[in-house]
């Protein structure tokens, strides 16, 4: 510890990509315990096995799947699969040596990715939202073609990669504000960045999914099915699911919208007791790994076999050896 110590007293002149007293923090962190496995760790595990589940009935159902739907359901999968890898494989090494292994070079591969997961993660979610607008408003004739939901998708990763790496290119920094190494939400580049996608975010879902849940989209019903108990099932369950999908970003983004409004009227400075002390930067972390483990069920399976019904592309997505009524 004392080592490490010296080394960060060493580099106390030096800016580089993690702040240094972020780097003094990290390099003197040792609490990787039990106590942090269970709420951590535990969650994280859990978020592959539903990943796995999800691209597994992706590809099972992909002959029942809207070609649109399903590749912008890959996207936010790979999204949330490739976080999901690199997070439980940081958080056992943390955990095996209890200390944070690698040191500067560890935190701001883990400032990329946690980065890259947001700026990600939040364009695909508006995505699903308009989708989920325009298939329930007009059906499959107005969704964009597969190849384009493939640029869409392979552009937003590349954009975000970019983001997330700002600070190996000077603009910013990573921080270490509780157990692990982030983005700065509170320093102004990243804070205005964060809350202008929040808020574009929001607008989607907002004009998509909470419109489908105060019932203000008409839906195409005619095409689908002539039996009306039916048709009120499928609608009745596009709203809870359209529901959930409001909930849970809501509650999982406003945490970190409320610390990068914080970080836009003060900015970000060393040793900030709202980054270091208080329970915001940690209830942020596990409200990320919450959505790793619902959004895979939630989008990968539950919105994508309803908005394939609702965009005329199938009747209905049965599991496998139902049978059809008569």
């Amino acid at each position: 510890l004392q080592l490490k110590l010296t080394h960060s007293l060493r580099c106390a002149n030096r800016m580089g990509f993690v702040r240094d007293c972020d780097l003094q923090r990290a390099l003197a962190y040792s609490s990787y315990d039990l106590a942090w496995l269970t709420p951590v760790v535990f969650p994280l595990s859990m978020s592959l096995f539903t990943q796995g589940i999800s691209w597994i009935l992706l590809w099972r159902e992909r002959l029942q799947t809207d070609p649109s739907i399903g590749v912008l359901t890959g996207g936010l999968l790979l999204v949330e699969t490739f976080f999901g890898v690199f997070c439980i494989c940081s958080c056992l090494a943390n955990f095996v040596t209890r200390d944070y292994v690698g040191g500067e070079t560890a935190c701001g591969f883990q400032g990329w990715y946690a980065g890259w997961y947001v700026f990600s993660q939040l364009p695909m979610l508006a995505a699903m939202g308009i989708i989920t607008g325009q298939a329930v408003r007009r059906g499959s004739d107005t969704l964009p073609s597969p190849k384009q939901c493939a640029l869409g998708v392979i552009v937003v990763l590349i954009a975000a990669a970019f983001i997330a790496a700002l600070p190996f290119l000077g603009v910013s920094h990573y921080s270490f504000p509780k157990d692990y190494c982030s983005t700065d939400l509170q320093d102004r580049p990243y804070a205005a960045l964060f809350l202008l996608d929040f808020l574009f975010t929001a607008g989607c879902i907002a004009w998509g999914p909470l419109r489908v849940v105060l019932g203000c989209i008409p839906e195409q019903n005619s095409s689908r099915s002539i039996d009306a108990g039916a048709d009120h099932s499928q609608n009745c369950l596009l709203r809870i699911i359209c529901a959930a999908i409001v909930a849970l970003f809501t509650w999982g983004f406003t945490v970190a919208a409320v610390i990068s409004v914080v970080g836009l009227v003060q900015g970000s400075t060393c040793d900030d007791p709202f980054a270091t002390s208080s329970p915001v930067f940690g209830l942020n972390a596990i409200f990320l790994h919450v959505q790793q483990l619902v959004n895979p069920v939630l989008y990968g399976v539950y919105l994508r076999r309803q908005l394939s019904t609702e965009a005329c592309s199938v009747v209905n997505v049965m599991p496998k050896g139902a049978t059809s009524a008569p």
